[in-house]
């Protein structure tokens, strides 16, 4: 028979294992910073993905953008380690419209265009600030 104060313990022990296991396996993943930045649920034409893009241009020129409010869900990500340490997050979907924008740092000639549309595709972005690098279409 299991005293009461053990069983509480042990439900506590349980309770932790259960919320923090899906941290470990996932990571920081998404990155906040990587959904701000690439992920617009209402881009669904060329306006709309270039108001989205100019409202989030820094420094670069390009900005990749996934109309797919799933990819904030953590089930869609897996934490992984690179073979030189940084840490990534990746993610293999079928998404419905991936926009490419460019020439951001002038709004007069900026652009956005359809880069994939209803494709399974690897995306990969860094866990610890979100930066986006990899986009490719997923072997299927």
């Amino acid at each position: 028979r299991i005293a009461s104060g053990n069983m509480s313990r042990i439900c506590g022990f349980m309770f932790l294992v259960l919320c923090i296991l899906p941290i470990l396996v996932q990571g920081n993943c998404p990155s906040v910073a990587f959904t701000h930045r690439h992920v617009c649920m209402n881009c669904e034409t060329q306006e709309d993905a270039l108001g989205f893009a100019l409202a989030r241009r820094r420094q670069s020129a390009t900005l990749t953008i996934f109309n797919d409010g799933r990819l904030h869900a953590r089930a869609y990500w897996t934490s992984k380690q690179e073979a030189n340490g940084r840490k990534t997050c990746e993610a293999i979907e079928t998404i419905p419209i991936v926009w490419q924008c460019r020439n951001l740092l002038d709004s007069a000639r900026a652009y956005c265009y359809q880069m994939y549309t209803n494709t399974a595709i690897n995306i990969k972005h860094q866990e610890l600030d979100g930066h986006f690098y990899y986009v490719q279409r997923a072997n299927n």
